[in-house]
Parts: C-alpha cells; sequence; structure tokens
C-alpha cells in the first residue's frame, strides 16, 4: 500500500501562516481551511495531509526552530498535493520550487520571480514570544511598499527614497522597528514621522505580505473546490532527492493511527531491542524490500540477491554454510528504516502489544521526570561501555556478539543500537527494579 491507496476524506486546505495572518484570521477568511501555526521541519510529513489537498505555505518559523526544508516540499508535491506559497518564506520557497511544480501567489513572490528582490531577510520578522501571532519588527518588503508610496505622496524623492531602503536594510531583520528606522532615517527626512501617522490611522497601510496573504487564501479555496487548477505532476524521479537524510527525516516525525501520540520510529526501536522474535521480523522485512522494492528496481529473491552480492565481495565471501560459518543477509543488506510505507511498518510492528505501547510511555515519561528532577543531565549521555553491557545482559548475548545481534536486529551498526536503547534505559531500569523488589525475600532460612 502507498501514501495514495490510503482511504481520505474530501480535499482539505492546509494553510500555515502566523503572525502575518493568525490561525484564528485565516479561518475568519475562509472557515473551510484547516488553519495551522507558522511551517516548520515535520508538519509536511503529517498523514492528515494527503492526495488532492492543498497545502498554502505563507510563514514559516527558522530561527528558533528548524525550518522547513526544500526536500519537505518536494515529498508533498510527489504525492499529489497542491502546493502554493505566497506572502513570506511560502513566496521564497514557491519562486525557488516553481519548476517542480510549486505554484506562487502574489505580489512578493512575483518581486523574488523578476529578481528584483532575494534572500529571506526581505520577509522576516521577529515574533512575539507569547504565542499571540503578533510581529514586533518590519519586514523589508513592506519597508520598501511605504517608500514608494512615500515617492508617489511626495513625501521623498526617488534617489531619498533608494538612500533609505540601503539604510533600512542594514538594520538587522528582527531590530528593524519605527525607533531604529528613525535613528537611520537621514536627518529632516520626514519619512517615519509621516509614516508613522499613517500606520496609527490604518495600522495594515502598505503591508504587502498580508494583502498577498488574505488574497492567497481565497483564491486557493476558489481553486480546490471548483477544480480550476488540476494536481501537480510529481517533479521527476524522486530518486534525485530521497535521500539519507530524508528518509531520516520521514521516520523521525511519521506517526501511526493506533499511537499518534508517539512516533513510529521510537515504537519500531522499542521492538528492535525489545522483542525476542524481532529477528524474524527483520528477515522478512529484508525479504520483502528484495521481493517488492519500494524504489522501483528489479524484484529479487533475497537468496539470490545476496549471493550475487556476496559472490562480489572480496576476497571470495561464501553464502552461509550448514555450521554457520559464511556471510548471511544481515551481513550484506543493512537499509535504512522505511517507515513512511505503511505497508512496511506494518510489518515491523507486527509483534507489538498494547503493553508495549503503555511502556513506551511510561520510558518517555520517566526520561522528562529524569530530566526534570536532574537539570543538565540526560539519558542520552549515558556512557556507550555502560549501555553496550545492559544491552548484551538483555539480549544475553557473549561480548564479541554485540555487532552481530544489533544487524539482526536491524540496526546499520552498533551504535545506531545503543543509540536507540538509551530511549528506553531509564524506564528498563526502573521495571527491572520494581520486578526485583517485589521478589520474595530469597534471604537463608533455618
Amino acid at each position: 500500500m502507498k501514501w495514495e491507496d490510503i482511504p481520505r476524506c474530501p480535499a482539505k486546505v492546509h494553510v500555515f501562516s502566523g503572525p502575518t495572518l493568525s490561525p484564528a484570521e485565516a479561518r475568519l477568511l475562509r472557515p473551510d481551511v484547516v488553519a495551522h501555526g507558522p511551517v516548520k521541519h515535520g508538519d509536511l510529513f503529517d498523514p492528515a495531509i494527503g492526495p488532492g489537498d492543498a497545502v498554502l505555505i505563507i510563514d514559516g518559523l527558522f530561527h528558533q526552530s528548524r525550518a522547513l526544508r526544500h526536500k519537505e516540499i518536494l515529498h508533498v508535491l510527489h504525492r499529489g498535493v497542491r502546493t502554493y506559497g505566497a506572502s513570506s518564506i511560502g513566496a521564497l520557497r514557491a519562486a525557488e520550487l516553481r519548476e517542480h511544480g510549486m505554484v506562487g501567489l502574489g505580489e512578493v513572490y512575483g518581486q523574488y520571480v523578476r529578481g528584483e528582490i532575494e534572500g529571506d531577510d526581505e520577509v522576516a520578522v521577529a515574533q512575539s514570544p507569547s504565542g499571540d501571532w503578533h510581529a514586533c519588527s518590519i519586514p523589508m518588503v513592506n519597508v520598501r511598499a511605504m517608500l514608494r508610496r512615500a515617492v508617489d505622496e511626495g513625501v521623498l524623492t526617488g534617489p531619498a527614497a533608494r538612500r533609505h531602503a540601503d539604510l533600512f536594510r542594514a538594520i538587522y531583520y528582527p531590530q528593524r522597528t519605527l525607533v531604529s528606522m528613525r535613528e537611520a532615517s537621514e536627518p529632516g527626512a520626514g519619512f517615519v514621522g509621516w509614516l508613522t501617522a499613517r500606520l496609527r490611522a490604518d495600522r495594515h497601510f502598505c503591508n504587502l505580505k498580508r494583502a498577498d496573504a488574505v488574497h492567497a487564501i481565497a483564491q486557493v479555496g476558489e481553486e480546490l473546490s471548483s477544480g480550476g487548477r488540476p494536481s501537480p505532476s510529481p517533479p521527476g524521479s524522486d530518486r534525485e532527492w530521497r535521500t539519507g537524510f530524508y528518509r531520516d527525516w520521514v521516520d523521525h516525525f511519521v506517526r501511526d493511527a493506533t499511537e499518534p501520540g508517539v512516533p513510529a520510529r521510537c515504537r519500531v526501536h522499542y521492538q528492535q531491542i525489545f522483542d525476542p522474535g524481532f529477528p524474524a521480523v527483520w528477515a522478512g522485512y529484508l525479504h520483502r524490500l528484495s521481493e517488492a522494492p519500494v524504489d522501483g528496481s528489479a524484484p529479487m529473491p533475497l537468496v539470490e540477491r545476496a549471493r550475487l552480492v556476496a559472490g562480489t565481495a572480496p576476497g571470495g565471501a561464501r553464502w552461509p554454510q550448514p555450521d554457520g560459518d559464511g556471510l548471511r543477509p544481515t551481513d550484506l543488506f543493512r537499509p535504512r528504516l522505511n517507515l513512511g510505507h505503511p505497508e512496511l511498518l506494518r510489518l515491523l510492528l507486527r509483534n507489538e502489544t498494547d503493553d508495549d505501547r503503555a511502556h513506551i510511555r511510561s520510558c518517555l515519561a520517566e526520561n522528562t521526570s529524569f530530566a526534570m528532577r536532574h537539570p543538565g543531565l540526560s539519558h542520552h549521555l549515558m556512557r556507550g561501555s555502560v549501555t553496550a553491557g545492559l544491552l548484551r545482559d538483555l539480549w544475553r548475548i557473549r561480548d564479541d556478539a554485540l555487532c552481530r545481534e544489533a544487524a539482526n536486529r536491524g540496526f546499520r551498526t552498533t551504535e545506531d543500537a545503543m543509540a536507540a536503547f538509551r530511549t528506553f534505559v531509564l524506564g528498563h531500569c526502573f521495571r527491572v527494579r520494581t520486578a526485583l523488589s517485589r521478589q520474595p525475600d530469597l534471604g537463608a532460612t533455618r
């Protein structure tokens, strides 16, 4: 099963905005939109965004949070999601990805395409830390509109407006306010006094970003409801941009309906660590990848593929012998997880139980509690030697068997296995300690 095969509700318009427009304002403009805050890294992997839907990116976080990557936009485009950008960072991304199917709307987008402006500092603003979606500075693209209006009304001459544009752009974007602009203005220019009066009369005066956002919400909603714009074609071969980093992002953010509050990768890691039968699950996963590749390559039985690879290995590596000598599939193939593929995710979680999910939640809660009790410390800081020893005890293996057992459980390296285990180690130790405390006293008796 692929993304597009998942049953879908009627198409929706997902709008990511703030502070150009708050989510509440977006809903007021068009009540049927799904209003989100500014887009950030991972938001477009939301399974609620599906083929036939539309995404309108207006604002995005980038300073206090990881920014949205271009490949995340390619991800939704490839899934048949109509993707638009306007007003702010959405306009810039649309200009950059217009050849890949992203659609730009509005004057800010046009200025980027025509080369009149460049860089994200043209649209960036400081945002109120209170979460009220209030901009605390003035974006340069709006300042340019204000300067053009000042020329039209005779407040500044053309050359003076160009000099002021250079002065105002030199101000660091979160500090570009009326106060700092007044200090940077040429003496006697009168521009900031005129602008202050105009903003007092109309707080949206020359707010080019807001005007573009309002127009874009109306246009995207109308197009989706009327079917006026066809769904985009996939942006070429996905092999060019489905890198290892992209796969890691998908695996980190993907959620499953059975436990939406816990990342799917966390649940798979739990099975890899604690399920005694997971080596058989992983073997089935390797067979599935070889016989029905999800990347479009030629299918091949795993045994045949392994013999082909082993036969070309340096030194004439041998296929496993009855005594266990030689190479095994897990020695040859250590693929990344592919949790964005629903069928593969179900295969990896086929042995998961309700108790497993409850213990995962308990482990995550214990991590949070530990961090609050011990500021500056983290389960991630546990020494490798201690983590490796606990893993060997859990898996009941010899000291020299850790690497092979990690491979049998789908980890690409021993370090990957230890990193995954550290997420659960505090909860695991707590459960072991609790179980031991409940055992009857086995002290000496007469």
